[in-house]
């Protein structure tokens, strides 16, 4: 089963995701306030098996240090236009894939 993590998510992004969820087999969603940097070991142990973390701007260090808590990390989905937060070095080392949403506030 593939696990999926969002991070950084608030009321409002998590009533979005609960109204309209993902409807793939074989998939678990965990969701939490917190960045990855800011997990408890109890937390860290529910979530270190994901697949896919997606954060928002707010994960403030996606560093090394927090990537190799992830070890069957394979991608990672940043909900912003930046990704300077996230330590693509490591990434590329370990064959996990970055993206980002370029054209964010685009038509605003």
């Amino acid at each position: 089963m593939t696990k999926i993590v969002y991070f950084n998510v608030y009321d409002i992004t998590r009533r979005y995701y609960e109204e309209n969820p993902l409807n793939a087999k074989d998939v678990e969603i965990m969701m939490t306030e917190k960045s990855p940097a800011d997990l408890t070991d109890e937390e860290l142990a529910k979530m270190s098996d994901a697949e896919i973390i997606s954060v928002f701007v707010h994960a403030v260090d996606v560093g090394a240090q927090v990537l190799e808590k992830f070890p069957n990390l394979k991608l990672i989905a940043l909900r912003s236009t930046g990704f300077n937060n996230v330590d693509l070095d490591y990434c590329k080392e370990h064959g996990i894939y970055v993206c980002n949403v370029p054209g964010y506030g685009d038509s605003t």
